[in-house]
């Protein structure tokens, strides 16, 4: 039982259950599908706003992986996605706080099960709140502010990037994404039980 708790931080349950070519190819189809939702589905209004479907796409990466392994699934996949499609000069802290964010969602759903539907949305939520204020506010947020040398007050830049240069509606859509497809998700048969 020890074991088995130990490799809940690594790998999802599902991964945890699979032949070692399943979970090299499921890993492999996870980054493949990341790279595409990092590249594709995201335009960018400034340097530091950029609209995307990247937070949706970092959290079902470590629900689905698993947190360790979901990690360094975003951040290459971030990396990937530079490299194929540079958008200025890469920022490595972009692919770690997705990375993290993976970690956090991961840890969360595959290590506190209860079978009930309202302890998913709750796990949600926690996921939510969590990764909004580390990954989106500490991370993003900080390393912005002291890359670009903003000249006003942290909490001013922090209000203008959240709320005049519309982030939190970024986060926002992010968020209700993951609230739409995942209880969709966890209604598929294979899915069902690592979700609850």
């Amino acid at each position: 039982m020890e074991k088995n708790n130990k490799f809940r931080l690594v790998f999802s349950d599902f991964l945890m259950q699979a032949s070692t070519s399943v979970k090299i190819a499921y890993i492999a189809v996870i980054t493949a599908l990341s790279v595409v939702f990092n590249m594709y589905l995201r335009f960018s209004i400034t340097p530091d706003l950029q609209f995307s479907c990247s937070i949706f796409a970092s959290v079902l990466c470590g629900i689905l992986l698993g947190g360790v392994m979901g990690f360094p699934v975003c951040v290459l996949s971030d990396f990937i996605r530079w490299v194929v499609k540079p958008s200025g000069m890469y920022l490595p802290w972009i692919g770690i706080s997705s990375g993290i964010m993976a970690l956090i969602a991961g840890i969360i759903f595959n290590n506190f099960k209860s079978g009930k539907r309202l302890d998913f949305y709750l796990k949600g939520i926690i996921v939510s709140l969590s990764t909004f204020l580390i990954c989106t506010v500490l991370i993003n947020t900080t390393l912005f502010y002291y890359l670009y040398g903003i000249q006003s007050s942290y909490f001013t830049y922090l209000v203008t990037r959240l709320f005049i240069n519309g982030q939190i509606w970024n986060s926002v859509f992010n968020y209700a994404l993951l609230f739409l497809v995942l209880p969709v998700l966890s209604e598929v048969k294979p899915l069902k039980k690592f979700f609850l």
